[in-house]
């Protein structure tokens, strides 16, 4: 959740320069949507649909317009070694991981703002770019 104002304003400012932001999870079969306090709920065994549908709650109130991906088998947190939340991995446009930090401190966000920036070849006056 700390990430999501730094997703939110990169998935607004750099969409049009060819970022496509993608959020995977996986079903946890352990949280539904509180449609009263407009939050999540523990709950036990969620089906697929509802916690489809929770999802897309909390994006929705979390003002999250780019892409979640749900999957079943963890194959892509296996694939990028997920250990810990949040996670970014980098890909620029020929498929090549640039860049995989895990964590939300300003450190970090700084990091992947830059990284972002050199890869969609955004010059702020900083230095030369270069778009890979």
């Amino acid at each position: 959740i700390q990430t999501f104002p730094h997703l939110r304003q990169w998935n607004t400012q750099y969409e049009d320069k060819g970022l496509v932001i993608i959020g995977v999870t996986n079903f946890t079969k352990a949280f539904a949507w509180d449609t009263e306090n407009k939050s999540l709920v523990q709950s036990q065994s969620v089906s697929q649909d509802d916690e489809e549908a929770m999802l897309a709650q909390f994006a929705k109130k979390h003002e999250l317009s780019h892409t979640i991906a749900v999957e079943a088998n963890s194959a892509l947190a296996k694939h990028y070694a997920v250990a810990s939340i949040p996670q970014v991995v980098l890909i620029d446009r020929q498929g090549k991981i640039r860049l995989v930090k895990v964590g939300a401190s300003p450190e970090t966000t700084e990091e992947i703002h830059s990284t972002l920036k050199r890869l969609l070849g955004i010059d702020d006056g900083a230095g030369e770019t270069e778009s890979d």
